[in-house]
């Protein structure tokens, strides 16, 4: 090298004075600026299954969510979530944070998942809805709800034109006539939630597997992203998932998952967005009039996998793509875990969830 005297390997005098010339210097160093920093760690990996997380069956009081923990051996404590859905058949109880469901959490750490429609059942419409007549509600529904923590999911699972008297695209009264009558809908109750509650948490949540209806617009036929309202209004995008239509004993979980309207597609589409992801409602489906996949602990295994995969991805600002999920632990649908109603399938989530 260039302007180095390095002396020849047989010249051992020499070396050894080197040495101790390099030696003397390495000391000067260490005791001017103190020792090279040593490299961090790599942080260990964190613990799969301490996400928010929730379940009960569809009575959803704090009782029931805190025997559900008991049960499984992971409190649902601090941090997690319940589901809530207001009594919507009129607007006084559908905006209220004090009555029905909504009342069973004024007093509880537990995040409470509002999964409500955008007007009561009745003669209401997204047209009127769409032109603002219902901004004076959700105002009410905002001022109720500002303060406490909580998921708000409006006009979930609209993805099916046969599920719910919110949904759609059909003719009746209350479905929505077009994408765009849903879109605006949504986007004007983001926009008025957020203007007089900055950190409402809104998410968009549809029904897993299929869009029944969806006609090409936008996106192709079946796509739900026919309906996706304005990202700036969202905090997560969100799916509902059952072992149904189809079950994964009949379609294989990872292909089902991967394919649009699948639960791994919705995470990607958080993730391309910006958004964080969420599973509100999940479960077996032991029912096969209704194409569930039966007592099936691999579809347990398999939605803990798309959670911890969710979980320990981050998003560009840093936080963690999975949000939270809910195991919907329902016995009249035979869904139900936490007594004895699927016995292989509440084995295995005892296995991955409890502490």
């Amino acid at each position: 090298m260039a302007g180095v005297s390095v002396p020849p390997w047989d010249d051992h005098v020499a070396l050894s004075a080197r040495v101790t010339e390099l030696e003397r210097r390495l000391f000067e160093h260490v005791a001017d600026h103190g020792p090279d920093p040593t490299p961090e760690p790599e942080p260990e990996p964190e613990p799969a299954g301490f996400w928010p997380s929730g379940g009960s069956p569809n009575i959803n009081s704090v009782a029931a969510s805190t025997q559900f923990g008991v049960w499984r051996g992971r409190p649902v404590d601090d941090g997690d979530v319940a589901l809530c859905y207001p009594t919507r058949d009129n607007w006084q109880t559908l905006v209220s944070a004090t009555s029905g469901q909504p009342g069973l959490w004024v007093n509880s750490p537990i995040t409470p998942v509002i999964q409500m429609p955008f007007f009561p059942a009745g003669g209401y419409s997204y047209a009127a809805a769409a032109r603002g007549d219902f901004v004076p509600q959700w105002q009410q529904f905002a001022r109720n709800w500002k303060g406490r923590r909580k998921w708000i999911s409006p006009g979930w699972e609209a993805n099916h034109n046969r599920l719910h008297y919110w949904s759609g695209p059909s003719s009746n009264s209350q479905n929505y006539r077009s994408y765009d009558e849903y879109v605006d809908t949504f986007d004007l109750f983001g926009k008025t939630v957020l203007e007089v509650d900055p950190d409402a948490q809104i998410i968009w949540t549809m029904n897993g597997h299929d869009s029944p209806g969806f006609a090409a617009d936008r996106y192709p036929a079946n796509d739900p992203r026919n309906i996706l309202p304005d990202p700036k209004y969202l905090r997560a995008i969100a799916v509902d998932y059952y072992d149904h239509y189809p079950p994964s004993t009949r379609v294989p979980f990872d292909s089902e998952a991967a394919a649009v309207n699948g639960v791994r597609w919705y995470a990607d589409l958080a993730f391309s967005l910006g958004l964080q992801f969420a599973v509100p409602e999940w479960a077996v489906k032991n029912n096969t009039a209704l194409d569930g996949g039966g007592d099936n602990p691999a579809f347990i295994t398999n939605m803990h996998k798309v959670f911890t995969e969710a979980w320990n991805r981050r998003l560009p600002d840093g936080r963690r793509l999975l949000a939270f999920e809910c195991y919907y632990d329902d016995l009249p649908q035979k869904m139900n875990i936490s007594q004895g109603q699927n016995p292989k399938a509440a084995a295995e989530y005892k296995r991955l969830w409890a502490q």
